[in-house]
């Protein structure tokens, strides 16, 4: 698949999960009604999959970053421990 096709594929759901954490209730609603109702072109509610690897390929290098830095590391931790005296709860 060559890059073009791929971008008209992927800027629509990209979009939409834009418009699902980050838009107004008007915009969330839609996105919802959208995937519930309609599905999407393929037939399905579910992003396919063609898409999330090509999302997830261009996320990889910053989320390796992220979690590579010492400083996220000990947030983590943090959150970590935390999670866990929580579990024991």
């Amino acid at each position: 698949m060559e890059i073009s096709e791929l971008k008209k594929q992927v800027i629509p759901y990209w979009r939409d999960i834009y418009n699902l954490q980050y838009g107004n209730i008007f915009k969330h609603l839609f996105v919802r009604i959208k995937y519930r109702i309609f599905g999407n072109r393929f037939g399905t509610s579910e992003i396919p999959d063609n898409i999330l690897e090509a999302i997830a390929r261009t996320m990889l290098p910053d989320i390796r970053e992220f979690f590579l830095s010492k400083e996220r590391q000990a947030e983590f931790a943090a959150w970590k421990a935390e999670k866990e005296k929580k579990d024991k709860k």
